[in-house]
């Protein structure tokens, strides 16, 4: 069964944004939909952070974050209210 899936990262840790990424796309690989959100931090973006998001984008999945610093293809700059409404409609959170 399919389910949607959100990670919410937090963390400016580039080890934790690694594995914030990997995980999302492991449970992708797996038949989910996931949705990352990405609050308050920037996103330390590595070719692997990079690889990551293009295939979670290109597989249907959504990248959300409040901070402008990462605008870019993959990511799409929302405030955190419209964050909050967009993580209820997944039926479970990851934070990270």
């Amino acid at each position: 069964m399919e389910r949607k899936i959100a990670f919410i990262l937090r963390d400016s840790d580039r080890y934790r944004q690694s594995e914030f990424t990997r995980s999302a796309l492991g449970l992708l690989l797996e038949g989910h939909t996931v949705n990352l959100f990405i609050i308050n931090v920037e996103l330390k973006k590595n070719p692997y952070i990079l690889e990551n998001l293009e295939w979670i984008v290109d597989s249907d999945g959504k990248v959300y974050s409040n901070n402008e610093k990462n605008a870019d293809e993959f990511t799409e700059i929302i405030s955190l209210e419209d964050m909050a409404k967009k993580m209820l409609e997944n039926d479970f959170i990851v934070p990270f």
